[in-house]
């Protein structure tokens, strides 16, 4: 491995990576490990594969859940006389009641 690759710690426990004979790698920690592969870069690139950030919002939009929750539905209900209200204030009301997007993987 040439001085200027480094090897990231792992993302899940912070532990350090440790080359072995044959081109795999392991974590100091919890000990995951990788397949063996052909060359020590390409077991460097294995190991240090992250995931693709999310791309960012533009200014002026927001990301919103797939469907409606109860808190935006309840929010929009009041918007339904159209005489005095437009979909735009209706569609402002759920955007303002719409929870956070979350910050971490979930399994929901």
């Amino acid at each position: 491995m040439s001085t200027h690759e480094k090897l990231l710690p792992w993302p899940f426990c912070g532990g350090e990576a440790r080359m072995h004979p044959n081109n795999w790698l392991s974590c100091t920690l919890c000990n995951i490990f990788t397949d063996i592969h052909d060359t020590q870069s390409e077991a460097l690139a294995h190991w240090n594969r992250r995931a693709t950030p999310p791309a960012a919002v533009p200014d002026g939009w927001v990301l919103v859940p797939k469907e409606p929750t109860q808190e935006m539905t309840d929010c929009v209900a009041g918007y339904f006389d159209f005489q005095t209200n437009s979909a735009a204030n209706a569609y402002r009301a759920m955007i303002s009641a719409a929870p956070a997007a979350p910050t971490e993987a979930s399994d929901e």
